[in-house]
């Protein structure tokens, strides 16, 4: 993972808002073809809204799967595990196990149906990858993850609810 890293360091641009908006556009797109993907091989959505759903309180419901939802996930999902490893991290030889792990985790709290696990692991995998890469610069690592999980359940909520 380290020379992953270094790569990206060297070619990303300094300013960490465009590194943000890079990682958010990098995540949507890998999110949509994993969606595509696993949605044609499991044949069905990966994430079915009920009508009894889409009538409940949509600010409540928008607030809960746009806000709270990464809010919690990123915290217990990628922040808290990537703070206790990395207080005990020597080098990036675990980093893949971690990832792998982590993500998961990340996957396996999602319910619904297996289809969705998986593209949850998968995209989780990238959520993860970004926690670990600014973990590894020292920098706000809480921050860029909650923004991009936000904005991409956000985007997920909007085509699932069908606004």
């Amino acid at each position: 993972m380290g020379k992953i890293f270094t790569f990206l360091e060297r070619k990303l641009p300094s300013n960490y808002f465009l590194q943000i908006c890079i990682f958010f556009l990098l995540t949507f797109v890998f999110s949509i073809l994993v969606n595509v993907i696993v949605n044609d091989i499991s044949g069905g959505f990966i994430l079915e809204v009920t009508e009894e759903r889409r009538k409940e309180n949509i600010i409540l419901l928008l607030f809960n799967l746009v806000t709270f939802a990464p809010l919690f996930e990123t915290f217990i999902s990628q922040w808290m595990p990537i703070f206790i490893y990395m207080s005990f991290r020597k080098d990036s030889k675990y980093d893949i196990v971690v990832l792998v792990l982590l993500s998961v985790l990340f996957g396996l709290a999602h319910g619904f149906n297996w289809g969705y696990k998986i593209s949850s692991m998968l995209v989780g995998f990238l959520y993860v990858t970004i926690t670990l890469y600014y973990a590894t610069r020292s920098k706000n690592y809480f921050i860029p993850v909650y923004i991009i999980h936000l904005f991409n359940n956000g985007l997920a909520m909007i085509k699932y609810l069908q606004f």
